[in-house]
């Protein structure tokens, strides 16, 4: 290598692969993969892809790529720490390449949406929704989702914490009560 950069093609091509399945299953879900094959009607394809769009998520598949090339990047420089810019340009590089040539975050993607929708909705359903979430309702939904999902969040994580504590210190007292030295 020009850089002096000392890697293996077998440590790479496993940190990429581990990267990858972890980018697979969290993309599309293991229940889509146990749906039957359905061929989808133009109408169908074209109100997901509105629905998406209306909601923000018509990207969502340059947007996995988005997120993973820095996810990926930082695997290797710290696996690798010798890797320099240029490498981590070429990773992106291919990145991009391999999803464009493969249709990962066009076609792909949008087929998993597909069947994830319509395993759940009716097609009239999801067009119910997309005039919904044009409506000024929808919108405001739209707009203050992720400040709620992070209250939720937070607040869940709040109150776990305090129940984890509360189960401790019950199942520490029980255990004395049935004889069991705790300290």
């Amino acid at each position: 290598m020009e850089s002096g950069a000392s890697l293996s093609i077998i440590s790479i091509k496993w940190i990429i692969m581990k990267k990858l399945i972890i980018l697979s299953l969290l993309t599309v879900p293991l229940a889509v993969i146990s749906i039957p094959a359905k061929a989808f009607t133009q109408k169908e394809k074209q109100a997901v892809d509105e629905l998406l769009l209306v909601t923000g998520e018509g990207n969502i598949g340059k947007e996995i790529i988005e997120n993973f090339i820095p996810e990926l990047s930082k695997i290797l420089k710290d696996s690798h720490p010798s890797l320099d810019d240029k490498a981590l340009y070429i990773v992106e590089e291919e990145i991009w390449a391999t999803a464009k040539s493969n249709n990962y975050y066009d076609t792909r993607i949008k087929n998993a949406f597909y069947k994830i929708y319509y395993k759940h909705l009716t097609l009239d359903e999801v067009e119910q929704l997309i005039e919904f979430y044009r409506s000024p309702l929808g919108k405001k939904t739209l707009e203050i989702q992720p400040h709620i999902e992070k209250g939720a969040f937070s607040t869940g994580e709040k109150i776990g914490r305090s129940m984890a504590q509360q189960i401790v210190k019950n199942v520490i007292k029980r255990l004395k009560s049935e004889g069991y030295e705790i300290n």
